[in-house]
């Protein structure tokens, strides 16, 4: 599976969390989106950036219901991320080799053994990531941060909606029953198993913006640092397998 690094998916995110928050504004829509009845007076705004997990925020008297907004050309190809995180990386001593080794490859002058560098040390950690490690970057960065925000997945091949709260999840679900965590696979990626089961999570231990803006050799970045991503494949078979998700049309 390739992945992009050039900005794109994050210029289309902000487009489609633009659009969203516009069509907040309509309460029949919102009210669907939220699951719940709004006042009259309720306020649309934006937030995203990397120190939020929500992109749009509704706030109706003194309540703020917090959206997290998926954009997805279709249901049926490619994943969303959940974090694409750097403080993920220092959290976990686990990845400090990791670190170590991409502050290394910037000392080279060759894009290719920094490039060996990097994925080498990604695999090393990854096939010795322990499943409490797993837990624990699960746990921080993803499930105490979701649990009280709704999930919005917009498939833009039907023009449909999906909605839903992060407690309906099968990831929620095995964090409650503390599944036992494998990971599959090689390289920098690895499939996330719970007790077995692929609920379509992946992990990766890369450079934010690859080894060209490392190097300091990209024109449209000039940093990349080490961070963990999780990602969502199977988006067809998360909003299928999740309990009480909204369709909306």
């Amino acid at each position: 599976m390739a992945y992009r690094n050039d900005g794109s998916v994050h210029y289309e995110g902000i487009e489609n969390e633009n659009n969203v928050a516009a069509r907040m504004e309509d309460i029949f829509y919102a009210q669907q989106v939220l699951g719940t009845t709004l006042g009259n007076s309720y306020a649309v705004e934006t937030r995203g950036g990397t120190q939020y997990k929500e992109d749009v925020v509704v706030l109706d008297n003194s309540t703020e219901h917090k959206i997290s907004v998926k954009r997805k050309k279709s249901l049926k190809t490619g994943s969303f991320d959940y974090i694409n995180s750097s403080s993920a990386v220092k959290d976990t001593s686990s990845l400090s080799h990791f670190a170590q080794e991409v502050n290394r490859a910037k000392g080279c002058t060759s894009k290719s053994v920094a490039r060996k560098i990097v994925n080498e040390a990604s695999n090393t950690v990854l096939n010795n990531l322990a499943s409490k490690d797993v837990w624990n970057i699960l746990q921080k960065h993803v499930i105490v941060p979701y649990e009280n925000i709704i999930t919005l997945i917009n498939d833009q091949a039907t023009k449909k909606s999906y909605a839903f709260e992060f407690g309906g999840t099968q990831l929620f679900q095995h964090y409650q029953k503390k599944s036992e965590i494998s990971l599959i696979g090689k390289g920098s990626s690895r499939r996330i198993l719970f007790g077995g089961e692929d609920i379509g999570l992946r992990i990766r231990v890369v450079t934010n913006n690859g080894i060209g803006a490392l190097l300091g050799l990209s024109d449209k970045n000039k940093t990349s640092i080490p961070v963990v991503k999780i990602q969502q494949d199977k988006v067809a078979a998360l909003i299928e397998n999740t309990k009480n998700v909204r369709t909306i049309v």
